[in-house]
């Protein structure tokens, strides 16, 4: 037997000892991992799922220059290399997934509206036309229908800030962390569509960095976001904030979107900075007079990581 012809016989299809490929491709790194994905479709296949089965959270970030952005799916591996149509059986395999707010956002023209006042139906639909021929909100929708198909049992966090458009909706999940600032003022721009979420678990991170302290409170914009937190699907609720002064303004914003809330519903305060226990007692009783939870189904903790942008981010 030439050379050329042992070359020819010891090459090895996947399909043939897939145990021995999928350890190989298992303890592989993600250069070889990218390589891999070139070399045939059944090892692409192969390669894809142990991107998506990295055991850290996956990120979704925007990334790119302005008006050529794309939405970016990560984990501890790096940049997983998958396109539109992937999307869906990324997340549909994702146990925990991270959003940068600007992935869901309307990037798109805005349109600023005073309070009382309301669109006419014209103006709404030249509206949604500029949306229906803008990039990004094609990509939206996709993004949107990949996050359909996440578990409900999914742990989903998405960190929206004041520099965020509103967002288009949230993920249909039972456990959400959201990321938020009460002095966003995303409120103040007309959305397509109501916020709502089918969370029955909602811890709220205030990542407020204090500069605003001296804002008016009756003139404040509020965030869309947090004034949505109160919906008929809601039984646990946690806020965690660095101390009680970074919740000063949260009442307001919580109490433009409330609805009537569960008697039984669980909330627990966390603050790095333990309040004292005459305002202890003072935030559960406001909170429970304005909003409904019996003082027994409410308590304040400390927690150190409270009012941290990333539960892994100093």
């Amino acid at each position: 037997m030439s050379r050329c012809e042992l070359q020819q016989a010891i090459k090895i299809p996947h399909a043939s000892f897939p145990h021995i490929i999928d350890t190989i491709v298992a303890h592989s790194d993600y250069k070889t991992l990218l390589a891999f994905r070139a070399t045939s479709s059944s090892l692409k296949t192969v390669a894809d799922m142990t991107l998506c089965n990295h055991d850290s959270a996956v990120r979704l970030t925007l990334e790119g220059k302005p008006g050529e952005d794309n939405v970016v799916f990560r984990n501890g591996l790096g940049a997983l290399p998958f396109g539109h149509r992937e999307w869906p059986s990324v997340l549909k395999r994702s146990k925990e997934v991270q959003i940068d707010g600007h992935c869901l956002s309307n990037t798109v023209p805005t349109l600023v509206i005073e309070p009382g006042t309301s669109l006419d139906e014209g103006t709404r639909q030249f509206y949604s036309h500029l949306l229906s021929k803008h990039r990004r909100y094609d990509q939206l929708l996709l993004l949107e229908a990949g996050l359909d198909q996440l578990p409900r049992s999914t742990a989903v966090t998405v960190a929206h800030d004041d520099q965020h458009p509103p967002l288009a909706s949230l993920p249909p999940v039972d456990q959400l962390t959201l990321l938020a600032d009460p002095f966003c003022d995303c409120s103040r721009v007309e959305s397509l569509s109501p916020y709502e979420h089918w969370a029955s678990r909602i811890t709220l991170i205030i990542c407020s960095s204090g500069n605003n302290t001296g804002a008016n409170l009756d003139e404040r914009p509020d965030c869309g976001l947090i004034s949505a937190i109160f919906q008929p699907s809601l039984t646990h609720l946690v806020i965690s904030a660095e101390s009680c002064t970074h919740i000063r303004y949260l009442p307001r914003a919580l109490r433009r979107g409330r609805r009537k809330v569960n008697k039984k519903l669980q909330v627990e305060f966390r603050f790095r900075i333990m309040p004292n226990d005459v305002a202890r007692h003072d935030i559960l009783q406001r909170f429970s007079l304005r909003y409904g939870p019996m003082l027994d189904r409410m308590r304040i903790v400390h927690d150190p990581t409270a009012g941290r942008v990333w539960p892994d981010v100093d």
